[in-house]
């Protein structure tokens, strides 16, 4: 995000963001996890903006548990919110299960939650695709061919043997 990002984004909740978190999100995009796009921090300043005045809005969370003092900052693989608690010092990271909506803090600080996510991209294996070779291909078309004719040979055939 940039400085004008967060400006606005500032402006939009009605608060100011903590200094840990304008530095992380001015980094960002980071690198995807293995073959996944990156979720564990939002860089898209809508998201962080709608997922914090209305978490979980696509569900039917009733907002238990919730406190004003907290920032949506991104989502676990699972689809659960990273929620950051502003009014702590040490801006401790809560998890919002999307399933039963229970709140649990994961991470006893911002900093722990940025170092373990930054470390396990590093170490995560990024899979290329597999080529695309001609055995792949001929071993498809023939199974195409196959049961273009064999499925309706064995259709009439079974409406041959049940008269």
């Amino acid at each position: 995000m940039t400085r004008e990002q967060l400006a606005i984004l500032e402006a939009e909740l009605g608060r100011t963001l903590p200094e840990e978190y304008r530095r992380v999100a001015e980094d960002s995009p980071f690198r995807p996890v293995g073959n996944d796009a990156v979720y564990w921090f939002y860089s898209d300043p809508m998201r962080v903006r709608s997922a914090t005045l209305a978490p979980l809005a696509d569900g039917d969370y009733s907002g238990a548990g919730w406190r004003t003092s907290f920032l949506a900052i991104g989502e676990s693989p699972a689809g659960d919110l990273y929620l950051m608690e502003t009014a702590e010092p040490q801006l401790p990271i809560w998890m919002l299960d999307h399933e039963t909506h229970e709140l649990t803090c994961e991470w006893s600080s911002f900093a722990e939650f940025v170092h373990e996510w930054q470390q396990f991209s590093e170490h995560a294996s990024v899979t290329p695709p597999a080529a695309d070779s001609g055995e792949v291909r001929w071993a498809l078309a023939w199974q195409i061919l196959i049961g273009s004719i064999g499925v309706p040979l064995l259709a009439w055939w079974a409406v041959w043997w049940m008269r």
